[in-house]
């Protein structure tokens, strides 16, 4: 594309009239003349939006409300329903086989089944147990860990509820011409659901440390999204606006 002149001409768009000036090129295209930003400015196409960053204040604001409501912001938060997990007719027992885990995490591994004991979210299991899954170790960006069970032979034996869990695409249509927009965060979801004990006794993994067993509906299970979503629906679900997606 090589310019070959320029043309001054006049541009009029309803009660604005402007000169301004072309460049020519050397070829014909099947596009129309294409108008910059500065032209567009003056026939007041477009418009300059002043903006007034608020963040400082909205920290502020932040802070003050997760001040005022500390009850609701420390520790792990749990529904007041325990949850059973049901299993299908017929079923044999699985104990899977522990697997290694790597020994640049073993003492983090170590350090965050103390912290999950601590926050009643595991208890060690000192008896035999029929169920054994084995651990998943997932390293999160921030070098921490979060456990998973690996619970494929249980998966495969659980009877789900079919609740449903609804999409990105489905919520995108009811924030449409909303005025206030809010996040919340429920940290560690999963973790807010007790189980009961024989529930808690089909999630026992094996560690390098012993075996022990979730006390709280486990990352990795089938069932964890449905049983999640049904908890969130009844207990938050009379709230206009809300929706849920994880």
């Amino acid at each position: 594309m090589k310019p070959v002149g320029e043309i001054k001409t006049i541009l009029t768009l309803d009660y604005f009239t402007i000169e301004t000036e072309f460049i020519v090129i050397d070829k014909v295209y099947k596009s129309r003349s294409i108008i910059g930003l500065p032209i567009l400015k003056e026939l007041k196409l477009i418009k300059n939006v002043d903006l007034i960053a608020t963040k400082h204040n909205n920290e502020l604001n932040q802070n003050k409300f997760v001040e005022m409501n500390l009850d609701v912001f420390e520790g792990v938060g749990c529904f007041p329903d325990v949850c059973s997990l049901k299993l299908k007719e017929g079923i044999i027992p699985k104990a899977s086989i522990a697997r290694r885990v790597p020994i640049k995490i073993k003492d983090k591994l170590k350090l965050k089944l103390e912290e999950l004991v601590k926050k009643n979210i595991i208890t060690p299991m000192d008896e035999p147990s029929e169920w054994v899954n084995n651990l998943v170790v997932v390293q999160k960006p921030d070098s921490s860990l979060r456990i998973c069970l690996d619970p494929k032979e249980l998966n495969n034996c659980l009877v789900r509820e079919q609740y449903p869990v609804p999409t990105l695409e489905e919520i995108t249509p009811k924030l449409i011409n909303k005025k206030y927009y809010s996040v919340l965060d429920l940290r560690d979801g999963y973790y807010h659901i007790k189980l009961d004990e024989k529930s808690s006794k089909y999630c026992t993994f094996s560690t390098p440390f012993g075996n022990f067993r979730f006390l709280r509906l486990a990352f990795g299970l089938s069932v964890a999204p449905e049983l999640f979503m049904k908890q969130n629906e009844k207990y938050l679900g009379d709230i206009e606006g809300v929706n849920y997606l994880f």
